[in-house]
C-alpha cells in the first residue's frame, strides 16, 4: 500500500526526516545511505556574490572543514544573485530518490532556497527546491527529493540562493 502525502511527498521523505530530527541532537556525520553516492565528490563550490552586493569569506573550521560565510549588506534585485553554486558529477535520472544536506549557521534569523537544477538557461528547471532558516547553532538542513527530471551528465548543480535579505549565513558540508 503506498500513502501519499500532499505536494507529492511520500512516506519514505516524511519517515526520513522524521528520524534525521529525532537523530539530529548532535550534528549528523553526513555519512552516505547504504548504496547512495555523493555526486558533489571532486566539485569545488563557486560564489555568486551580485554586483557588489555581498563579500565571501572562507575559512576551515574544526569540525566542519570548509566553512563558506556570506556576508550580504545589500539586498540584491533577485535572492539568486547571491548563491553557492556546485556541480553535480555524474546524472541523476527522473524519479531517483535524492537527499542534500548540509549545514547552516547565521549572525542572527537567516533564511535562503536549497536548489537542485538543470544548468540550462534561461530556466534552469529545479527538480528538487526548498526553502530553508538558520538561526546561531549549526543545523542541518536535509532535502529530500524525487527527481522531478532527468539531469544529464555535466549539466546538473546545486544552487543555494541566499539574496533574499540583508544577513550573514555561513554553510558547512553541502553533500547530494
Amino acid at each position: 500500500m503506498k500513502f501519499n502525502f500532499p505536494f507529492g511527498i511520500e512516506l519514505w521523505s516524511v519517515l526520513l526526516l522524521s528520524f534525521m530530527s529525532a537523530s539530529s541532537a548532535a550534528i549528523p556525520d553526513n555519512s552516505l545511505p547504504e548504496g547512495g553516492r555523493n555526486l558533489l565528490e571532486g566539485s569545488s563550490p563557486q560564489p555568486l556574490l551580485g554586483n557588489g552586493d555581498a563579500t565571501l569569506q572562507r575559512e576551515n573550521h574544526p569540525e566542519h572543514g570548509e566553512v563558506w560565510r556570506y556576508i550580504i549588506a545589500r539586498q540584491p534585485k533577485n535572492p539568486w544573485s547571491v548563491q553557492m553554486g556546485e556541480s553535480i558529477t555524474g546524472s541523476i535520472k527522473k524519479g531517483d530518490k535524492c537527499l542534500l544536506t548540509f549545514l547552516a549557521r547565521s549572525s542572527g534569523k537567516a533564511n535562503g532556497t536549497a536548489n537542485v537544477e538543470i544548468k540550462e538557461a534561461p530556466d534552469y528547471f529545479k527538480v528538487g527546491t526548498r526553502d530553508f532558516q538558520a538561526t546561531t547553532e549549526w543545523m542541518p538542513v536535509h532535502m529530500p527529493f524525487i527527481a522531478a527530471k532527468t539531469v544529464p551528465d555535466g549539466k546538473g548543480g546545486v544552487a543555494l540562493h541566499l539574496g533574499g535579505q540583508v544577513q550573514t549565513i555561513e554553510i558547512a558540508r553541502v553533500q547530494l
